[in-house]
């Protein structure tokens, strides 16, 4: 690097510090925020709980042709199929952590095997002689990825844009080296109802399930809270299994963990922490089901001791996170001011 630039390299880097110091100034840790974000971070719980499933409804439900041929009417674009190929190939996959001598030895080869194709007819005759397997894809379209092979724009474009029995170079992918020829091409094409009807009275069934499961979630929650108000000594998961629901439980979790059985659900763990004890949660909606929290089975609090002991590195971490926070959003409220306006096409 010439002196010069290094030079004013080093200069802007030291322009940006000293902003980000004279912006973050201000900011620092009380003790109460401090325990606080530490419970947030290590506290944990294990609820019980109820999941009302609307696959659970799914045998309710009749879809007649009339609202397939509405739906089809009124979604029709989303239903058009863009140009696809259908691709026929052969090569040689990687094996897993292959060297990178291992790869130049494959490439040599399909390098070789591609220029003793001569011809469209040449394909089979040559995968015979080297033993390497014809495969065919099906066919897909630019945007999606390759049956067997995965997503790759380069090599969707290379597809995409050969001609009839076309024989492409060696392309090297993320599984290994393949030559390419075009089986068919077909242009995008809008299909007869007949062609969507199944797949037309799956979104319909699932729309319909999805809003049986939520008002019957509501009507549940409605049971459960009249029936506690008949007997206050009952708790909340007795009465839901004289209801005939499924009682689950969760593992202890902390607020940003998964949740086993249900996954990432901020809705569900905000809920759940939430939660006092000998009280039920609201419907709550997450990852296209609905929950009812019945009640906390066990909660633990943070360890005071160990608290101590991480405080400072915990508040050094955290006073960082606050920080960058602040220079984030004032260098956004910058470019806002600035009204700046990109031409890149």
């Amino acid at each position: 690097t010439p002196a010069r630039l290094f030079e004013e390299n080093i200069r802007d880097g030291l322009k940006i510090s000293k902003l980000y110091e004279e912006v973050t100034a201000a900011i620092f840790v009380g003790d109460q925020e401090l325990e606080t974000e530490y419970k947030k971070e290590n506290e944990q719980v294990k609820v019980e709980y109820a999941l009302i499933s609307p696959k659970d409804y799914n045998a309710n439900i009749k879809i007649e042709d009339k609202e397939v041929k509405e739906y089809f009417e009124k979604e029709r674009q989303s239903f058009l199929h863009p140009a696809s190929v259908s691709i026929e190939y052969m090569g040689i996959d990687y094996h897993q952590n292959p060297e990178e001598s291992d790869k130049d030895k494959i490439r040599e080869k399909l390098q070789q095997v591609r220029a003793n194709i001569k011809t469209p007819q040449d394909f089979e005759k040559i995968s015979k002689e080297q033993s390497l397997a014809i495969k065919e894809t099906g066919f897909f379209s630019q945007s999606e990825a390759i049956p067997q092979i995965g997503w790759s724009e380069e090599l969707s474009k290379v597809c995409s844009g050969l001609a009839q029995n076309e024989i492409s170079p060696p392309i090297e992918t993320a599984k290994g080296v393949y030559i390419f020829r075009l089986k068919e091409k077909r242009g995008s094409y809008m299909p007869e109802i007949d062609e969507v009807k199944n797949q037309i009275m799956n979104i319909l069934t699932e729309q319909k399930s999805y809003s049986l499961a939520k008002e019957g979630a509501k009507e549940i929650l409605a049971q459960l809270k009249n029936a506690r108000a008949k007997n206050q000594k009952e708790n909340f998961a007795a009465l839901a299994k004289s209801l005939g629901l499924e009682i689950r439980q969760t593992p202890l979790f902390k607020r940003n963990d998964p949740i086993e059985g249900i996954g990432k659900a901020e809705e569900f763990t905000n809920a759940a922490f939430r939660l006092l004890e000998n009280t039920i949660s609201e419907v709550i909606e997450a990852n296209k089901n609905f929950y009812i929290i019945l009640g906390v089975k066990q909660f633990v609090e943070i360890d005071k001791e160990k608290f101590a002991k991480e405080r400072q590195d915990f508040k050094d971490k955290l006073l960082t996170r606050k920080k960058e926070e602040a220079f984030m959003k004032f260098m956004q409220e910058l470019q806002t001011k600035a009204k700046i306006t990109s031409y890149i096409q």
